[in-house]
Protein backbone atom coordinates (compact mmCIF):
# COMPACT_ATOMS: atom_id res chain seq x y z
CA UNK A 1 0.00 0.00 0.00
CA UNK A 2 2.86 2.37 0.85
CA UNK A 3 4.36 1.75 -2.60
CA UNK A 4 1.12 2.83 -4.30
CA UNK A 5 1.00 6.04 -2.31
CA UNK A 6 4.65 6.76 -3.06
CA UNK A 7 4.09 6.17 -6.80
CA UNK A 8 1.02 8.41 -6.79
CA UNK A 9 2.91 11.26 -5.10
CA UNK A 10 5.81 10.95 -7.53
CA UNK A 11 3.43 11.11 -10.50
CA UNK A 12 1.80 14.23 -9.09
CA UNK A 13 5.13 15.96 -8.67
CA UNK A 14 6.36 15.03 -12.15
CA UNK A 15 3.09 15.69 -14.01
CA UNK A 16 2.41 19.09 -12.45
CA UNK A 17 4.69 21.09 -14.77
CA UNK A 18 3.53 19.02 -17.76
CA UNK A 19 -0.11 19.89 -17.13
CA UNK A 20 0.63 23.58 -16.74
CA UNK A 21 0.58 25.16 -20.17
CA UNK A 22 0.99 28.66 -21.45
CA UNK A 23 -2.07 30.85 -22.02
CA UNK A 24 -2.30 33.31 -24.88
CA UNK A 25 -4.59 36.31 -25.23
CA UNK A 26 -5.57 37.79 -28.60
CA UNK A 27 -7.72 40.84 -29.25
CA UNK A 28 -9.20 41.06 -32.78
CA UNK A 29 -10.01 44.26 -34.70
CA UNK A 30 -13.56 44.38 -33.21
CA UNK A 31 -12.20 44.21 -29.65
CA UNK A 32 -13.28 40.60 -29.01
CA UNK A 33 -10.86 38.87 -26.65
CA UNK A 34 -9.87 35.25 -27.23
CA UNK A 35 -7.89 33.09 -24.81
CA UNK A 36 -6.14 29.93 -25.99
CA UNK A 37 -3.43 27.47 -25.07
CA UNK A 38 -2.16 27.58 -28.71
CA UNK A 39 0.10 30.46 -29.82
CA UNK A 40 -1.45 32.61 -32.57
CA UNK A 41 -0.27 35.55 -34.61
CA UNK A 42 -0.50 38.82 -32.63
CA UNK A 43 -1.29 36.91 -29.39
CA UNK A 44 0.41 37.89 -26.17
CA UNK A 45 1.55 35.34 -23.61
CA UNK A 46 -0.23 35.72 -20.27
CA UNK A 47 1.70 35.14 -17.08
CA UNK A 48 -0.48 33.21 -14.61
CA UNK A 49 0.32 33.75 -10.96
CA UNK A 50 0.10 30.89 -8.48
CA UNK A 51 -3.42 30.31 -7.23
CA UNK A 52 -4.06 31.09 -3.58
CA UNK A 53 -5.77 28.06 -2.06
CA UNK A 54 -7.32 28.01 1.39
CA UNK A 55 -8.10 24.79 3.26
CA UNK A 56 -11.75 23.80 3.44
CA UNK A 57 -13.33 23.83 6.90
CA UNK A 58 -16.48 21.90 7.58
CA UNK A 59 -19.32 24.02 8.87
CA UNK A 60 -20.93 22.92 12.09
CA UNK A 61 -24.46 21.63 11.64
CA UNK A 62 -27.22 23.96 12.78
CA UNK A 63 -28.07 23.39 16.42
CA UNK A 64 -24.72 21.79 17.16
CA UNK A 65 -23.47 21.54 20.71
CA UNK A 66 -20.88 24.31 20.31
CA UNK A 67 -23.53 26.65 18.87
CA UNK A 68 -25.83 26.01 21.84
CA UNK A 69 -23.00 26.63 24.29
CA UNK A 70 -22.26 30.00 22.70
CA UNK A 71 -25.75 31.41 23.39
CA UNK A 72 -26.76 32.24 26.93
CA UNK A 73 -29.13 34.75 28.43
CA UNK A 74 -27.34 37.39 30.50
CA UNK A 75 -30.14 38.25 32.91
CA UNK A 76 -33.78 37.68 33.81
CA UNK A 77 -35.00 40.14 36.44
CA UNK A 78 -38.50 40.70 37.83
CA UNK A 79 -39.20 44.44 37.61
CA UNK A 80 -42.68 44.50 39.11
CA UNK A 81 -43.77 44.13 41.88
CA UNK A 82 -40.89 45.12 44.15
CA UNK A 83 -39.61 42.35 46.39
CA UNK A 84 -41.37 42.16 49.77
CA UNK A 85 -43.95 44.76 48.79
CA UNK A 86 -47.43 44.65 50.27
CA UNK A 87 -50.85 45.16 48.71
CA UNK A 88 -53.60 46.10 51.12
CA UNK A 89 -57.25 45.38 50.41
CA UNK A 90 -56.50 44.52 46.81
CA UNK A 91 -55.59 41.33 45.03
CA UNK A 92 -54.72 42.96 41.72
CA UNK A 93 -51.19 43.49 40.40
CA UNK A 94 -49.02 43.24 37.31
CA UNK A 95 -46.04 40.91 37.35
CA UNK A 96 -43.35 41.75 34.78
CA UNK A 97 -39.72 41.01 34.03
CA UNK A 98 -36.91 42.01 31.67
CA UNK A 99 -34.78 39.53 29.76
CA UNK A 100 -31.37 40.22 28.22
CA UNK A 101 -30.87 39.47 25.37
CA UNK A 102 -34.38 39.26 23.93
CA UNK A 103 -36.30 36.00 23.93
CA UNK A 104 -35.30 33.71 21.06
CA UNK A 105 -38.06 32.37 18.79
CA UNK A 106 -37.57 28.77 19.95
CA UNK A 107 -37.77 29.62 23.68
CA UNK A 108 -40.74 30.29 25.98
CA UNK A 109 -41.37 31.97 29.31
CA UNK A 110 -43.01 30.39 32.35
CA UNK A 111 -44.35 32.46 35.25
CA UNK A 112 -44.74 30.68 38.58
CA UNK A 113 -46.52 31.69 41.78
CA UNK A 114 -45.40 29.68 44.82
CA UNK A 115 -44.00 27.05 42.43
CA UNK A 116 -47.25 26.67 40.46
CA UNK A 117 -47.45 27.61 36.79
CA UNK A 118 -49.80 30.60 36.34
CA UNK A 119 -50.46 29.98 32.64
CA UNK A 120 -49.06 27.78 29.85
CA UNK A 121 -45.54 28.70 28.71
CA UNK A 122 -45.65 31.59 26.26
CA UNK A 123 -43.75 34.56 24.94
CA UNK A 124 -44.90 37.29 27.37
CA UNK A 125 -42.89 38.85 30.16
CA UNK A 126 -45.88 40.66 31.69
CA UNK A 127 -48.97 39.21 33.31
CA UNK A 128 -51.94 40.98 34.97
CA UNK A 129 -53.24 39.14 38.02
CA UNK A 130 -56.47 39.72 39.88
CA UNK A 131 -58.21 38.28 42.91
CA UNK A 132 -55.00 36.98 44.47
CA UNK A 133 -55.55 35.16 47.75
CA UNK A 134 -54.39 36.65 51.03
CA UNK A 135 -50.90 35.70 52.08
CA UNK A 136 -47.43 35.72 50.55
CA UNK A 137 -46.92 35.03 46.86
CA UNK A 138 -43.44 34.15 45.56
CA UNK A 139 -43.12 34.87 41.83
CA UNK A 140 -40.42 33.37 39.59
CA UNK A 141 -39.92 33.73 35.83
CA UNK A 142 -37.97 31.15 33.86
CA UNK A 143 -37.05 30.69 30.19
CA UNK A 144 -37.32 27.18 28.79
CA UNK A 145 -36.21 25.59 25.51
CA UNK A 146 -38.28 23.31 23.26
CA UNK A 147 -37.44 20.31 25.46
CA UNK A 148 -38.60 22.06 28.64
CA UNK A 149 -35.08 22.61 30.00
CA UNK A 150 -34.68 25.74 32.11
CA UNK A 151 -32.18 28.10 30.44
CA UNK A 152 -32.37 30.94 32.96
CA UNK A 153 -34.46 31.67 36.01
CA UNK A 154 -35.15 34.91 37.86
CA UNK A 155 -34.70 35.24 41.56
CA UNK A 156 -37.94 35.01 43.54
CA UNK A 157 -39.91 38.17 44.32
CA UNK A 158 -42.30 38.06 47.26
CA UNK A 159 -45.58 39.95 47.34
CA UNK A 160 -47.70 40.08 50.47
CA UNK A 161 -51.49 40.46 50.13
CA UNK A 162 -53.28 41.90 53.18
CA UNK A 163 -57.05 42.18 53.28
CA UNK A 164 -59.10 43.55 56.11
CA UNK A 165 -61.51 41.20 57.69
CA UNK A 166 -64.31 42.53 59.83
CA UNK A 167 -65.63 39.94 62.15
CA UNK A 168 -69.41 40.06 62.23
CA UNK A 169 -70.91 41.01 65.56
CA UNK A 170 -71.77 38.06 67.69
CA UNK A 171 -75.47 37.44 67.99
CA UNK A 172 -76.90 38.31 71.38
CA UNK A 173 -77.11 35.39 73.77
CA UNK A 174 -80.50 33.70 73.82
CA UNK A 175 -82.93 35.04 76.40
CA UNK A 176 -83.54 32.69 79.24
Amino acid sequence: MKNYILCFLCLQIVSGPLLASDIYKKVDKDGAVTFSDQPQADAEKIKIEAVNVQPHHKALPSGSLSEKKKFAYASLVITSPENDSTLRNSGETVVSATLTPSLRSDHKVEILDNGKLLQPAGRVLTLSLSNLDRGTHSFVFRVIDTKGNTLISSGPVNLHIHRNFIKPASPPPPAS
